[in-house]
């Protein structure tokens, strides 16, 4: 739940600049289940979020929407 709760807020500023926003939800969700079930320690779980996110994001920014569809 934690994953998808802060996927869905993400996903609301997201989903104005790139085609593919809704993946977020997904990637986030995942990684976050991913990252507490894999490593049991704060710091690592963490770690495994942000690269997972961050790889995602990446991927995601190669999208954008163009300028007149920002509005």
């Amino acid at each position: 739940m934690l994953g998808a709760g802060s996927g869905i807020a993400q996903w609301l500023f997201l989903r104005r600049r790139l085609h593919w926003a809704g993946w977020w939800i997904i990637i986030s969700a995942l990684a976050w289940t991913t990252g507490l079930t894999v490593f049991s320690g704060v710091l690592l779980s963490g770690a495994m979020v942000g690269a997972m996110t961050g790889i995602a994001l990446d991927l995601l920014l190669r999208y954008p929407k163009p300028a007149e569809m920002n509005e």
